[in-house]
């Protein structure tokens, strides 16, 4: 059970926002913390933050964010069917871990966005493909591993639970009656909505691709 978070937008976050999420995550992987930002050419500042739980590959090489070549990612979970993904796509990238976390961008490098059709497992991932300046993110399709965002016009930002928003003191805490009332009826929300307001999340099986 991995903390991954991330933001996209006008703001530069500073040490202690960085710190202050890393804290929160930390409970769900207290193996590992570290974070990767830069800013890309439109002057979008790219934030990517992880807190690894370790269960496959124990190395640092396995750390995340995971960089390699043009892509930067974090991810949620496990790949049950990694080791024959690794064979499928090793003709196209050359491993450097033992991990399933980098047979993710293999499997990228050679399917794309279709790569999380190919994965047999429970997972939620973020992928930032940089030439393309693109942003990937995807959940397993029984919505085991949960992925949250919130958006503005200008700003984007992802996690594996809302109270890592909530580090933000601006931002709203206001409840979605409407999810209230089909939660409190149904026991679950069946849509992309959630118990708060401004808080939504990817669906199970959904891949969804932002523009950065």
């Amino acid at each position: 059970m991995c903390g991954i978070a991330g933001y996209f937008g006008n703001k530069d976050f500073s040490k202690k926002k960085i710190d202050n999420i890393l804290n929160i995550m930390k409970s769900r992987g207290p193996n590992f913390q570290d974070h990767f930002r830069y800013k890309n050419k439109n002057g979008l500042n790219i934030n990517l933050l992880s807190s690894r739980l370790s269960v496959i590959d124990l190395s640092i090489k396995s750390n995340q964010p995971f960089i390699i070549e043009n892509f930067v990612m974090v991810y949620n979970g496990e790949i049950y069917n990694y080791l024959e993904l690794r064979k499928q796509t090793s003709i196209l990238h050359q491993y450097k871990t033992k991990s399933d976390t980098e047979v993710i961008i293999g499997s990228y490098k050679k399917w794309g966005s279709l790569c999380f059709n190919h994965f047999e497992g429970m997972f939620s991932i973020a992928i930032i493909d940089i030439k393309k300046n693109i942003i990937i993110l995807s959940r397993d399709i029984c919505g085991v591993k949960p992925l949250y965002f919130t958006h503005d016009n200008t700003n984007l930002r992802i996690a594996s639970e809302p109270k890592v928003f909530f580090e933000n003191k601006k931002f709203s805490k206001k409840i979605n009656l409407d999810s209230l009332n089909r939660y409190i009826l149904y026991q679950s929300i069946n849509d992309s909505s959630t118990l708060y307001k401004d808080v939504n999340k990817i669906l199970p099986g959904q891949i969804v691709t932002y523009n950065l």
